[in-house]
């Protein structure tokens, strides 16, 4: 059942198997597209004198990390691509409206009145 969602690395045509490593410095954040500046949790001293432990097992902790990351990238995925379609619709709405006004004679938008 996995195998038909997922495919092999050898199932994977040549041209687009992505031999390079992938970096994701930005994220979105109160609908701006921000850039990650590092780590800083890294920059803070650990709160007790234990090491952190995994609960539940190695196994269902790495399963739960691996659907939090796709969860996250399908979500970056279709915040990007609704972005886009605005930024598209905009730029039309923009270019509607200077041809409007450029064959009006410059005349502004009326608002219709009942």
């Amino acid at each position: 059942m996995k195998s038909q969602f997922y495919p092999t690395e050898s199932d994977i045509p040549e041209q687009y198997q992505i031999n390079d490593s992938i970096v994701q410095r930005h994220y979105l954040c109160n609908v701006k597209i921000l850039e990650w500046e590092g780590g800083r949790m890294a920059e803070l001293p650990w709160p007790t004198g234990n090491l952190a432990d995994v609960m539940g097992g190695s196994a269902r902790t790495l399963r739960a990390l691996i659907c939090e990351y796709l969860f996250f990238s399908q979500f970056q995925a279709c915040a990007e691509s609704h972005a886009s379609q605005n930024a598209s619709r905009l730029a039309v709405m923009q270019h509607a409206e200077k041809e409007y006004r450029k064959n009006a004679g410059g005349t502004a938008f009326t608002r219709l009145s009942k």
